[in-house]
């Protein structure tokens, strides 16, 4: 069950009791811990459960009216269940036909003696890319940068039985299983609005409107991140005047 309240969507886990009519929850979690509202679902061809969101504006509406639209839908999502009764979230498979070609950035990645890979010196262009990445529990962070500074931060810790993070200063927690040790992040950047989710569990949408000035370059803050695995794409934007102010 999802329901909108609060500025949050919430899922819960549980029995229908269709005689009753009464739902009774076991397991309850944030669907998503940025801007993300208002979610709509529905079964495609397959049978697949895909989740539409609306991502909301952070914005005066000044600017608003001087770019001429507000708000925009999220990338699909296919909703499932894992092993333990907690609601799993992909971006639909459809979303890699938005990727240009040639598909993997093999530069840009340098890979240690010891198997961990930086991901140091990329270049990614136009606001609309993907970056997907597995790192181990170690705290790393790292920061897309263009002349001006940074345009987005990420910073990953440990908190407890928690792996805290924190992106464009905004931080949640992630319940992490004692004997998992690597977590999946695919980040999609179109625009204003960068979607990640981490380990189909977890996802944060945010929104930030500061047009780079060139190409944006990544930037780990340690000479060895614990990066095990890494790819990057260029995308086709959604619109070619997307980025209007």
């Amino acid at each position: 069950m999802l329901y909108s309240t609060a500025g949050q969507v919430i899922w819960e886990v549980g029995e229908f009791d269709a005689q009753e009519l009464v739902f009774h929850p076991q397991k309850r979690g944030v669907l998503d811990h940025g801007v993300y509202y208002a979610e709509k679902t529905q079964l495609d061809a397959k049978g697949n459960r895909i989740l539409w969101g609306w991502i909301p504006e952070r914005r005066p509406d000044a600017e608003l009216i001087a770019a001429g639209w507000a708000g925009c839908l999220a990338l699909p999502r296919i909703l499932s269940l894992s092993t333990d009764d907690r609601l799993e979230m992909k971006f639909a498979p459809k979303v890699e036909s938005l990727r240009k070609p040639p598909n993997h950035l093999k530069s840009g990645f340098l890979v240690y003696p010891d198997g961990g890979v930086s991901i140091d010196k990329i270049e990614l262009e136009n606001l609309a890319f993907e970056l997907a990445w597995t790192s181990i529990k170690n705290p790393w962070s790292f920061s897309l940068n263009d002349s001006a500074g940074p345009w987005l931060s990420f910073e990953s810790s440990m908190a407890d039985s928690a792996l805290r993070l924190t992106m464009n200063g905004t931080t949640f927690d992630i319940s992490t299983d004692t004997m998992r040790h690597d977590f999946h992040f695919r980040m999609i950047v179109d625009g204003s609005v960068v979607e990640t989710i981490c380990n189909h569990l977890e996802a944060i949408t945010l929104r930030t409107y500061r047009e780079p000035t060139g190409p944006l370059v990544v930037s780990t803050l340690l000479a060895n991140a614990p990066i095990i695995w890494a790819e990057a794409w260029q995308l086709q934007p959604i619109s070619k005047d997307r980025l209007t102010t």
